[in-house]
């Protein structure tokens, strides 16, 4: 995924997420958490989609409210501490 290089909203299917569904129905966008073998626990890619289509949502005047939503049973269950590698694991502070 390349950073844009102005403010210009984008069609999702051009912004090729991966960990996340991103669709936009004017005035709605929504951002669909897909990572359900995980019960959508947010690792670095998924944090970085939903950034990326929060921002895209931003720039596009059509949009009038995001709705954020899961796929599958959980919503999130939270970050996916395994993902964030030992650092994070090995470090209690």
């Amino acid at each position: 995924m390349t950073e844009p290089a102005a403010p210009k909203p984008l069609s999702p299917d051009e912004l090729g997420f991966e960990a996340i569904v991103y669709e936009k129905e004017p005035p709605r966008a929504t951002i669909r958490l897909n990572r359900p073998e995980k019960l959508n626990a947010f690792d670095f890619q998924m944090l970085r989609e939903i950034a990326r289509a929060a921002e895209d949502a931003s720039w596009d005047d059509d949009i009038r409210v995001v709705v954020v939503t899961g796929t599958g049973r959980a919503f999130c269950v939270g970050a996916d501490l395994k993902s964030w590698g030992t650092d994070l694991l090995d470090n209690p502070s």
